[in-house]
């Protein structure tokens, strides 16, 4: 005759238990989810960039006939590379890349008086994507080392937003730096610079990873 012992019996349950437990807790920490988060951050980063995309080209047609002062001069300069006229083109005042990119364009496609506008406006519409690629470089770098901060503070209680907040709070100051600030309806070399600073910001944030 065998008697069961209840302590052992419990014992051996608990033992069960706390190793269900542990695969459970294994099962949802193992990298099959990585799959759907990133799935995840790619739509969300896509969808910021459809979004940004269709209000810039509905900014950049909407004002497609607006040029200040100093956008004539530029478009002047753009010009005057052109025919050659160094004396002109060449001067410590009027920032050249602008000139350039507006002189190429005026070149490439050769627009009647009426559309020469629209084509600059094209041109800064082009600008505007070359700034979102550089913010979007930058997103990237300061992500990668917030990530990296944080597995190396791992356990020291320091809270760090989610990757999906970055995405979302990055791309709405852009929207509204670009698009209110700066704006595509000035024909300046503006967005220019703000894409150089995006690209150099990026770069100092890599060099300050892999230090």
């Amino acid at each position: 005759m065998t008697l069961s012992n209840p302590v052992v019996r419990s014992s051996v349950n608990n033992s069960d238990l706390a190793t269900y437990e542990e695969i459970t807790e294994r099962r949802d920490t193992t990298p099959a989810a990585a799959p759907t988060a990133a799935r995840f951050m790619r739509r969300l980063h896509l969808s910021f960039w459809a979004v940004a995309i269709a209000l810039g080209l509905l900014h950049a047609w909407n004002g497609r006939y607006e040029v200040s002062p100093d956008g004539i001069s530029y478009l002047d300069m753009g010009e005057a590379y052109l025919r050659g006229d160094w004396a002109m083109a060449v001067n410590g005042y009027w920032s050249p890349l602008y000139s350039w990119l507006l002189g190429a364009a005026l070149a490439v496609l050769r627009p009647s008086a009426y559309w020469e506008f629209p084509a600059v406006h094209l041109v800064n519409f082009l600008v505007y994507v070359a700034a979102l690629l550089g913010f979007s470089f930058l997103l990237g770098e300061v992500m990668r080392y917030q990530r990296e901060r944080a597995d190396k503070v791992a356990g020291g209680g320091q809270a760090t937003l989610p990757e999906w907040a970055w995405v979302v709070l990055g791309y709405v100051l852009f929207l509204w730096s670009a698009l209110e600030l700066i704006t595509l309806r000035s024909v300046t070399p503006d967005m220019v610079v703000a894409a150089c600073v995006f690209v150099a910001a990026a770069l100092v944030v890599r060099m300050r990873c892999s230090v």
